[in-house]
């Protein structure tokens, strides 16, 4: 097993994360066998796939929190994960606390800063989730549910947003319609077959939509 966070660039097709046939094993499931993707500065990708399939478990190995159990890993230094579980696990911080800490201006967050955050409601959280996006300067954005509990409006400059960013982006979601305004490409994670290996494989929207990904 080889985990290696790499110090690198933007530059156009730089290979920013490298997955080499890594596998993940919780107890006698395995629940990643034989992964291999590459995601390379400015892309865009859609990380798809049934519940169950190691999506989650994926992302924590890139951040480095989750320790794999064989293949080789190339991850940057400058990632962060959005996610709204992440937001609703800060209790004891306020608006103005999570805004301080992640580096977001007041003027952003249309709500009363003062509030704890564990009293905002599902769209009120959502600002907060989409204020990270919007400043964020990390080189690989990782966006878990981007467009849970948001407003059209809000949806819609999201995807301006992110369609107009030169950062790179990895999203893992269940709005296909979404994926498929802004990303260049996704990549699809299935089960571990009961034996043999099942890599990953690019999958399109067209194909995707007519599957149930739930």
């Amino acid at each position: 097993m080889v985990f290696s966070l790499a110090t690198l660039t933007s530059r156009t097709h730089e290979q920013i994360v490298s997955c080499t046939r890594i596998s993940k094993w919780f107890g006698s499931h395995q629940v990643i066998r034989d992964f291999c993707c590459a995601i390379y500065a400015g892309e865009r990708v859609g990380l798809v796939g049934a519940m169950g399939t190691g999506k989650s478990t994926l992302i924590k190995i890139l951040m480095g929190t989750l320790p794999f159990d064989g293949g080789v890993v190339v991850s940057p230094k400058s990632l962060v994960v959005i996610s709204h579980e992440a937001i609703a696990l800060c209790i004891n911080q306020s608006v103005a606390d999570f805004c301080s800490t992640h580096s977001i201006p007041i003027s952003l967050v249309l709500l009363d800063v003062t509030r704890p955050i564990h009293t905002l409601s599902d769209g009120e959280k959502a600002q907060l989730y989409v204020a990270q996006v919007y400043t964020s300067t990390h080189e690989l954005v990782v966006l878990d549910g981007p467009t849970r509990y948001i407003d059209p409006i809000t949806r819609a400059a999201l995807i301006a947003h992110v369609t107009r960013s030169a950062q790179t982006f990895l999203m893992v979601s269940h709005d296909q319609e979404f994926l498929r305004i802004t990303t260049t490409r996704s990549i699809e994670m299935t089960k571990p077959a009961p034996c043999g290996a099942r890599l990953t494989g690019e999958v399109s929207f067209t194909n995707l939509q007519d599957n149930n990904y739930i």
